[in-house]
């Protein structure tokens, strides 16, 4: 079964509905400067309730290029269960992080495969989970847009792999049967007006389920 991630969630109402529909992972963004941005005390409120259910989904920090100290003191206030780091960390920073990691590959459409795959498996081997996204300038991601998803095949697949980039109620099933991921991250794509759409996070999560 794909697992799912709904991420830049930023309301308890969100949450509800990720959890409602089972999907397996809950994103949180601590980037500075990014629209998705959650506060601290927001945060935590989200991540109390989100604590108290059963068979609940993971949560998930999202960091880019912060200093450590905020990194640990943040997972260890919130108790996350995983974090994504979006920005340049290195095998130093991943080795003082005691919770599950997945790390942010940004990809263009000119990517050579063998070098995706060989980036990939690198990270793989260490446990380094990885989640392919789309390269845009100056962005974090959630921009809604895709990268060539015949790249990923052969990749996505590999366990803790995610997809991302561009995901949505129109394409996911087209991106599943192009390289079948381990798993699929959105964000923009179960938005409306630049939030999260309980209606649209319903579906895309029953769209995926009624594939698998």
């Amino acid at each position: 079964m794909t697992k799912i991630k709904i991420c830049g969630i930023k309301t308890v109402e969100a949450s509800k509905t990720v959890i409602e529909e089972e999907a397996d992972y809950i994103g949180l963004v601590f980037v500075d400067g990014v629209k998705r941005k959650i506060s601290i005390p927001q945060a935590k409120k989200i991540t109390d309730y989100v604590k108290k259910i059963k068979n609940r989904p993971k949560i998930v920090g999202l960091f880019r290029n912060q200093k450590l100290e905020y990194v640990l003191k943040t997972i260890d206030y919130l108790n996350l269960d995983c974090i994504q780091l979006c920005g340049n960390e290195d095998k130093d920073f991943f080795d003082n992080i005691p919770i599950k990691i997945f790390k942010q590959i940004r990809i263009k459409n000119n990517e050579k495969k063998e070098f995706l795959a060989n980036k990939t498996s690198d990270l793989l081997r260490e446990n380094i989970g990885v989640l392919l996204d789309t390269y845009e300038k100056n962005s974090l991601g959630g921009t809604g847009t895709s990268f060539d998803w015949n790249l990923a095949d052969g990749i996505a697949q590999r366990k803790n792999t995610f997809l991302a980039g561009g995901l949505n109620n129109n394409n996911i099933d087209l991106a599943i049967k192009t390289c079948s991921p381990w798993g699929i991250d959105v964000s923009s794509g179960v938005e409306s007006n630049g939030e999260k759409n309980s209606k649209l996070i319903t579906s895309f999560i029953r769209k995926i389920k009624s594939i698998n």
